[in-house]
C-alpha cells in the first residue's frame, strides 16, 4: 500500500521590506513585489536607517561625561552643548545621555529645511534629516531643553517660512529657535556664491518667519545680524550673540546711536558684509 504524504502549503500574510534608497535595496524591491503578488500577501515597506560608526557615539559619551562631572562641580552653570541631534535617534542613547547629563542643559540642534532632501544636501550627510527629527522627539520624551539653530544663507532662505511653520508644528516642545546670520568662517568664503546672501534681501522671508514662530508664543530670536539691517519689527528680536573675543564694529558704526544695542558683526566679516550697514544718527527715524 503507497503511503501518501502530505505536502504543507506555503503562505506569507505580510513580506516586510526593509529599505535604505540604496542601489542595493532598490535592486531587491522586484523580488519582494513579486513574492507578495505570487501569494497574496501584503508588502511592507520600512526606511531603516544606518547606525552611526561607534567612533562617533564615543565621542558623545565623552561629552556626556564631561557634563555629569561639570554638573557636580558647578550645579549652577548653563551649559549649551552644540550638536547635529543625529545620534538621539537612538533610543537608549537618548536614555542614558539625558540621565547624565547637567540639570541646566540646553542642546543645540541645526535644522536647516523643512524638506529632508534640502537638508541632507546642506549637511551634506545622507539621512541627517530623519535622524535629526527622530533625535528631536526621542528628547522630548525626556524633556530634555533644546534650541533649534537656522544658519540664514541662500540655500535657506527659500524656504524660511515652511520650516518656521514645520517647527512650530512638530516641535512645539523647543525652548527657543535661533536664525543665525550666517559666518563668513571655514568653508563659506569659498562657497560665497553658493552661501553668501545679504540679508537686506531676505527682510521678507525673515519677518514672516519670525511671526509664524512668535505669534504662536515659540521663543525666536535673530542671532549675528545688524539692526540696521532689520526692519524695526524685528528689533525687538534681534540679540547681541557675537562672542566678544571675535566681535568687531565698522568704522562707519561708531557714530551710530544704537551701537550699544546692536551686535556688531564678526571679525571675519570685516571684508564680507552688507553694503546697506550705515550708522543711526536719528533712531527716531528709523
Amino acid at each position: 500500500m503507497r503511503t501518501q504524504v502530505a505536502h504543507k502549503v506555503i503562505a506569507f500574510d505580510n513580506i516586510l521590506y526593509a529599505t535604505d534608497f540604496s542601489r542595493q535595496s532598490n535592486a531587491a524591491l522586484p523580488f519582494a513585489m513579486s513574492i507578495a503578488h505570487k501569494y497574496g500577501s501584503r508588502l511592507l515597506a520600512v526606511h531603516v536607517l544606518t547606525p552611526p560608526p561607534l567612533e562617533n557615539i564615543k565621542t558623545i559619551e565623552v561629552q556626556a561625561l564631561e557634563a555629569q562631572a561639570l554638573r557636580e562641580a558647578q550645579p549652577n552653570t548653563d551649559l549649551h552643548m552644540l550638536t547635529n541631534g543625529r545620534l538621539f535617534a537612538w533610543k537608549a542613547f537618548t536614555r542614558d545621555f539625558v540621565a547624565a547629563n547637567h540639570p541646566r542643559l540646553v542642546l543645540g540642534i541645526p535644522l536647516y529645511s523643512d524638506s529632508s532632501t534640502a537638508h541632507d544636501h546642506i549637511v551634506q550627510a545622507k539621512h541627517a534629516f530623519d535622524q535629526t527629527v527622530m533625535g528631536l522627539h526621542q528628547l522630548a520624551r525626556h524633556n530634555a531643553p533644546v534650541e533649534i539653530r537656522v544658519v540664514l544663507h541662500r540655500l535657506t532662505i527659500p524656504r524660511l517660512p515652511q520650516l518656521a511653520e514645520y517647527i512650530y508644528r512638530n516641535f512645539p516642545f523647543v525652548v527657543h529657535v535661533a536664525l543665525m546670520g550666517l559666518e563668513p568662517t571655514g568653508y563659506t568664503p569659498r562657497n560665497k556664491e553658493m552661501l553668501w546672501i545679504d540679508p537686506a534681501e531676505y527682510q521678507d522671508k525673515l519677518e514672516e518667519s519670525v511671526g509664524i514662530l512668535a505669534t504662536r508664543g515659540m521663543n525666536v530670536s535673530i542671532y549675528n545680524t545688524q539692526l540696521c539691517l532689520l526692519r524695526p519689527s524685528l528689533w525687538k528680536f534681534a540679540r547681541k550673540s557675537i562672542s566678544d573675543w571675535k566681535n568687531i564694529y565698522l568704522q562707519e558704526c561708531q557714530e551710530c546711536e544704537v551701537l550699544e544695542q546692536c551686535g556688531g558683526l564678526f571679525q571675519s566679516a570685516e571684508k564680507m558684509h552688507s553694503p546697506h550697514i550705515r550708522a543711526f544718527r536719528d533712531h527716531n527715524s528709523h
